[in-house]
C-alpha cells in the first residue's frame, strides 16, 4: 500500500499526478513517476490547472492510498494503479471529460522502455 498527496502538476500535454512523494517510496527507473489523468494534443494552461487542482481539493482527502498490479498486455513498463488514486482518477475524468483526448486505464510507468536489439541479423566482414 503506497500513500501520496496527489499533487497535481501539468507534463508536456497532460496534467498528472506526480508521485514523486509516495511513501513507500516507489522503486522506479523514470525521473518523474507519475500517473496520467488528463492528456490532450493542445495540452493544458495554468488556470486549467488552477480550476482542476481547486475541484480535486473540494472533493478529494489530502491523502490517497493506491497499490500496484498488473496493467494492460504489452506495456511491460508500466504498472496499473488501484484504490482511491485510480478512483479519484476515473472520477475527474468523468467531470473533466470535455479536456481529454486519452483514457488509458490509470497506470504508472516504472521501467525504462526496451529498445529493440539494434544488431544485425546479417554478418559484417571485418
Amino acid at each position: 500500500m503506497y500513500h501520496t498527496h496527489a499533487k497535481l502538476a501539468i507534463l508536456g500535454r497532460a496534467m498528472v499526478v506526480l508521485l514523486d512523494d509516495c511513501e513507500p517510496t516507489l522503486e522506479t527507473q523514470v525521473k518523474q513517476p507519475h500517473m496520467t489523468v488528463l492528456f490532450r494534443k493542445a495540452g493544458y494552461t495554468e488556470d486549467e490547472l488552477k480550476t482542476f487542482q481547486a475541484y480535486r481539493n473540494a472533493h478529494y482527502p489530502e491523502q490517497l492510498t493506491f497499490t500496484l498490479g498488473p496493467y494492460v498486455k504489452g506495456f511491460d513498463n508500466s504498472d496499473g494503479i488501484y484504490g482511491e488514486l485510480r478512483s479519484m482518477c476515473v472520477l475527474l475524468r468523468a467531470v473533466f471529460v470535455t479536456w481529454c483526448e486519452d483514457m488509458r486505464p490509470p497506470h504508472v510507468m516504472l521501467r525504462s522502455r526496451r529498445r529493440p536489439d539494434r544488431k544485425s541479423s546479417h554478418a559484417h566482414p571485418h
